[in-house]
């Protein structure tokens, strides 16, 4: 019965020390996922940001483009007039 008793002891200190490295383990692979999590999401933000630039830039560009027609024909309208 002592041996057994004994043989139990060693166990229950073998999982215990099993149990503290696996509890660590699951801490440290939850914190991992955690910041990969947030990583991802400022990687998507930051994406969405530079689309939302680029997206500004043509409507700016067209813009300035539509301005240069509208002045260039009233410019073609007055030396028309200035002709005609």
């Amino acid at each position: 019965i002592r041996n057994a008793k004994e043989t139990l002891k060693s166990y229950s200190s073998e999982l215990q020390s099993n149990f503290n490295v696996m509890t660590t383990r699951e801490d440290f692979t939850r914190k991992t996922i955690n910041n990969l999590k947030k990583g991802a999401d400022k990687l998507t933000l930051a994406n969405q940001n530079k689309l939302g630039a680029e997206l500004l830039a043509t409507s700016t560009r067209q813009q300035l483009q539509t301005t240069a027609l509208a002045l260039s024909s009233q410019s073609n309208s007055a030396v028309l007039n200035i002709i005609g």
